[in-house]
């Protein structure tokens, strides 16, 4: 990964993955670098570049640590100017890791979370210049805006 990137978008897979890749027409003509834990769906996006990152969740300290290690890496060395994430561990310590660098970051919680911010996300707002719900009602009492749904 030795190319400078526009955007760096990291995430977790399943629902975090389906979501984050409902936004990649938003980034056509961009120079995108994607971060998730199943990079096998770059077949379905040639003209983007994946990196893999590790799995991992709370409950896992040592995979955190490790992770953490690989994903300062990604984000480092991918020049990205803004790191966008969806979710879940990975895309945290991605934008905590971005922020750190002093790039723009912005989170988007799971549209899998109607009553309340995810925890994730909850941390994240602590660290990003943007925290974007796709429920209205969590707009209401909290640094998140509503602006729509990706799914």
């Amino acid at each position: 990964m030795s190319q400078s990137y526009d955007v760096l978008l990291i995430c977790s897979g399943g629902g975090h993955w389906v979501q984050m890749s409902k936004l990649l027409p938003a980034f056509d003509g961009r120079k995108v670098n994607i971060a998730t834990v199943d990079i096998s769906v770059h077949t379905q996006y040639p003209l983007h570049d994946f990196v893999k990152v590790p799995d991992f969740n709370r409950n896992e300290p040592l995979k955190i640590i490790k992770g953490f290690y690989q994903i300062f890496n990604i984000v480092y060395h991918s020049k990205a100017k803004y790191v966008i994430s969806t979710g879940a561990a990975p895309g945290l310590l991605g934008l905590i890791t971005a922020k750190i660098m002093g790039k723009k970051t912005l989170w988007i919680d799971s549209i899998a979370n109607p009553k309340k911010i995810s925890l994730s996300g909850r941390i994240a707002s602590y660290f990003v210049d943007e925290l974007l719900t796709q429920w209205p009602t969590l707009s209401e009492n909290s640094r998140a805006q509503y602006k729509g749904r990706i799914v």
